[in-house]
């Protein structure tokens, strides 16, 4: 008798706490979904980048990692500030090195430039982070970089 008084109570007092939630509680308690980077296209060289320090381990492979230069709006929606310069990372699908000096046209979005430091670079300093863009597609422009 008593476990069934106390599953009653229990069952009442659940019901009460669900019944007190409102829809505004229900959105508050829910997380916001991230707002997608608008997906941008831009013009511009595929150059490899050097790294800035040297592996810590000398017999690791080194990864390399491609940059888009001298960077000029593509088709399509322009993005709000552009840059000169952009860290580019994709699909394995998409090769930068066999795009390497050549003038190609990539669709896709851009990251957030990671907070740069508060001197400029100078003779020994390592240059400002590059923002990244993500590559969904590239096609060649031109195969020399003007």
């Amino acid at each position: 008798m008593i476990r069934a008084l106390r599953m009653i109570v229990v069952t009442f007092a659940a019901a009460g706490v669900a019944g007190a939630m409102t829809p505004r509680d229900v959105a508050s308690a829910q997380t916001p979904t991230p707002t997608s980077a608008p997906v941008v296209a831009l013009i511009g060289c595929v150059e490899r980048m050097t790294p800035a320090t040297p592996p810590a381990n000398p017999a690791a492979p080194v990864v390399p990692a491609f940059k888009i230069m001298d960077v000029q709006p593509g088709a399509g929606q322009k993005p709000a500030r552009l840059a000169t310069e952009y860290l580019i990372v994709g699909p394995e699908s998409i090769p930068f090195a066999k795009y390497q000096n050549q003038w190609v046209e990539v669709t896709g979005s851009i990251s957030a430039t990671p907070n740069p430091s508060p001197t400029p670079a100078g003779r020994g300093q390592a240059p400002a982070p590059l923002a990244t863009f993500t590559v969904t597609a590239l096609k060649v422009v031109s195969t020399e970089c003007k």
